[in-house]
């Protein structure tokens, strides 16, 4: 199932959407033709599309993948929603949500399954960022299908998420491995910045990325049964938070925290140590 929450009560909003026949392993928005979406992927070899205002289906299931569906993001491209996507197969497959298809060939390289998609831009240019199995970060040109330089080959084990965010304006991808370490990456030179981000002692299964204050972070989530967050421009860690087996994260601009552990989702509301209160909710 598919499950929709309101945020400020804890509510669920309207019933589950109900459709895949397999584990929904990857969540993403986006708005098609006015209309807000959510693009999900599933053990099920299928992404399907979902009307959130009405919980239906938008179309046809996107049939294309030869395994299970693991990532999705969403993009933009030519002024058209796109869905980026990666699998077991080990493939990146490019979406028109407006017609349902495919884009062009399959994105080929990585050797092992495809965990982790991302969407950004370089140099004015649309790419996809993705994380496998096989330790290896790859960027493609959505335009074109090309790989865009050579793979991000510096990671100790297998790569299982990625976002994307600018750092002192230049585009970046943090990764989150299975040896524990969260990395930044340049996508102008393919390049680490700086030293991995130590404090983790499990894989690192979610990444996400925000601006709090003025300060570029990223918040992490580990088979440590610990949240982290980080600031991206000090390398410093900048908040924990124990959890018990987190999977997700997703962070608002305004502070708000959710964690998907288990059959859970937590929200957590950022407060100063000042005014930190009972608000209803965990604060951290």
């Amino acid at each position: 199932t598919v499950r929709l929450w309101d945020l400020s009560t804890g509510s669920p909003v309207g019933e589950p959407l109900v459709g895949h026949t397999g584990a929904v392993n990857a969540v993403a928005c986006t708005v098609l033709n006015g209309v807000s979406l959510v693009v999900t992927g599933s053990d099920d070899e299928t992404v399907r599309l979902w009307d959130l205002s009405t919980g239906s289906p938008v179309g046809e299931p996107l049939v294309g993948h030869t395994g299970a569906v693991n990532a999705v993001a969403c993009t933009v491209l030519n002024g058209v929603p796109h869905a980026v996507t990666g699998g077991t197969d080990d493939k990146v497959r490019v979406w028109d949500l407006t017609s349902g298809t495919l884009v062009a060939r399959p994105l080929s390289g990585h050797s092992n399954t495809v965990r982790a998609v991302a969407c950004t831009s370089l140099e004015g240019a649309p790419i996809a960022v993705s994380g496998s199995i096989d330790h290896t970060v790859r960027l493609w040109d959505l335009s074109t299908g090309a790989l865009v330089g050579r793979p991000l080959t510096d990671q100790a084990g297998p790569v299982y998420a990625v976002a994307c965010t600018v750092l002192d304006g230049a585009p970046i991808a943090v990764t989150g491995s299975h040896d524990g370490t969260v990395r930044l990456w340049d996508l102008s030179t393919g390049s680490p910045v700086g030293e991995p981000l130590a404090g983790h002692t499990g894989a690192v299964n979610a990444v996400a990325c925000a601006v709090l204050d003025g300060a570029p972070m990223a918040v992490t989530a580990s088979h440590d049964a610990t949240v982290r967050l980080w600031n991206l421009r000090t390398g410093e860690p900048a908040g924990l938070i124990a959890a018990t087996s987190p999977q997700a994260v997703a962070l608002t601009a305004d502070g708000q925290l959710a964690v998907g552990m288990g059959q859970d989702v937590a929200v957590f509301t950022r407060c100063s140590r000042q005014t930190r209160r009972d608000v209803g909710r965990r604060t951290w």
